[in-house]
C-alpha cells in the first residue's frame, strides 16, 4: 500500500487525470464541496456543520466530516491523517486548506 500526500489548495480541475494524480484531484473535489451544492448527491461532500464553532471543535468536527467524506466517495483510499495549513495568509483570510495523508487500499 502506497501513501499520498494530498496538498488540498486549489488547482485546475485536469481533465482525464490518472494514477495517482485522480485520486488526489478527486480528493480535493470532495474537500471543497459542500454539501448541497451537488443536485442529484445532496449529502455529498461537506455538510459545513464545523462553521462558527469555536476553533478546537471546528477542527476536529471538520477532521471527522472530511474522513467520512473522503471514505465513503473514495473507496480506493483510506485516510491515515488530516492536519491544517499553518498559514497565516490562510488564516487571515478565513481559509484553512488541509493537508491530508491518504493510503491506497
Amino acid at each position: 500500500m502506497s501513501e499520498l500526500l494530498v496538498d488540498t489548495t486549489p488547482r485546475p480541475l485536469v481533465i482525464g487525470a490518472t494514477g495517482d494524480e485522480e485520486l488526489m484531484q478527486n480528493v480535493r473535489i470532495i474537500v471543497s464541496t459542500f454539501a448541497h451544492s451537488v443536485r442529484f448527491d445532496v449529502p455529498f461532500a461537506d455538510a459545513g456543520d464545523y462553521i462558527d464553532s469555536p476553533l478546537p471543535l471546528a477542527a476536529a468536527r471538520r477532521i471527522a466530516a472530511l474522513t467520512d467524506a473522503i471514505e465513503q466517495h473514495e473507496p480506493r483510499l483510506t485516510v491515515k491523517s488530516i492536519r491544517f495549513k499553518n498559514d497565516p495568509v490562510s488564516a487571515a483570510q478565513g481559509t484553512g486548506y488541509p493537508i491530508i495523508r491518504v493510503v491506497k487500499k
